[in-house]
This record gives structure tokens, C-alpha cells and sequence, in this order.
């Protein structure tokens, strides 16, 4: 049998993910969803890292963006999270950071409204609370999500990479309200 290539299990993994941030609210045992898209992840991302990472920049009309910039960030902490430790909770968490951002409109004008800017800034939080009801009992994961737009020193160091992994796919992607 023929080998999926990387790009295509990426975009599998983009399809699953956005299923499952949908449908967080209505199940109390998503953790193990999350955690089997986390290894697809990773293990895609270790099969060809130079592969994954090209498709930040190659693969920008795959799916709405609130996911695939969630998949971006992971690629990125997939490859960098090794070195800091606590690689699994810290890609978890950067494919959820914004599952409380997931209902929004992918169709944003170039100005965000209100109720949008709002969400925003509220994200990680309502991220955090809602991965919690829906069953995560790792802490660490967690807190990354919490924490990902935080920049002190006593952020953990998985926070602060998906928080430069957000910071960094954002710039470099296209989107509607750059």
C-alpha cells in the first residue's frame, strides 16, 4: 500500500481538528481525540520536518484559518519543543490555544468587529475553560493555553513558544483582516 504524503496527512489531521475543536462543548471526553491528532502530528512532522514546515507557507488555502494556523503553530513547536521538554502537552496545546476562537466567522472583513476583538482578547481563557470541560486533566496543556499570549519570565517555557509560534505563522500568513 501506498504511503500517504506528509502534506496530505497534515490536511487529514486539519479536517479531524477542526471536528474536534467544533465539537468541544458537546462531549466530556475529547482529550483522547486531541492527544491521537497530537501524535498524527508529530509523527508527520518527524517523517519530514522540512516538508511540514514548508507547508506554513505552501498550503495557506487548506481549511479555515482559526485551524490551520492552530496546525501551524504545532509544526513549529513539533520541531522546537523537543529541545525545551514536555513536547506532547506543548503541540496539544498550541492545536487548541484558540478553540474558544473556532465559531468565529472565517469570513472577517479587513476590520475585526466589536464582538470579534472581544473574543480575541478573551480567547485563552475560554480556550483553557473549555478543553477543561471537555475533559483534559493535563495541567501543563492547560496552562500553555492560558498562557500563550503572556510574556513574562514565569511563563513556562511551552507557553512561550506557542505564544512565538502564534506570533510568527500570523505574520506570515494570509488572511482577510491582517
Amino acid at each position: 500500500s501506498a504511503r500517504k504524503s506528509v502534506l496530505h496527512s497534515l490536511n487529514q489531521l486539519a479536517g479531524r481538528l477542526d471536528r474536534a475543536l467544533k465539537s468541544l462543548g458537546a462531549t466530556e471526553h475529547a482529550e483522547g481525540e486531541l492527544l491521537r491528532i497530537t501524535d498524527g502530528l508529530m509523527d508527520a512532522v518527524a517523517e519530514s520536518p522540512d516538508v511540514a514546515l514548508a507547508s506554513i507557507y505552501l498550503n495557506q488555502i487548506a481549511g479555515p484559518y482559526a485551524v490551520r494556523h492552530c496546525i501551524e503553530a504545532a509544526i513549529i513547536c513539533c520541531v522546537i519543543a523537543p529541545t525545551i521538554g514536555n513536547a506532547r502537552s506543548t503541540v496539544a496545546a498550541a492545536l487548541t490555544m484558540n478553540a474558544g476562537m473556532v465559531r468565529l466567522s472565517d469570513a472577517s472583513d479587513y476590520v475585526l468587529s466589536d464582538e470579534e476583538r472581544n473574543a480575541v482578547r478573551r480567547h485563552p481563557a475560554e480556550s483553557a475553560e473549555l478543553l477543561r470541560r471537555a475533559g483534559v486533566l493535563d495541567q501543563d496543556w492547560l496552562a500553555f493555553v492560558l498562557m500563550h499570549h503572556q510574556t513574562a519570565e514565569e511563563v513556562p517555557a511551552g507557553a512561550r513558544l506557542i505564544g512565538m509560534a502564534d506570533r510568527y505563522c500570523a505574520m506570515v500568513s494570509a488572511r482577510n483582516y491582517r
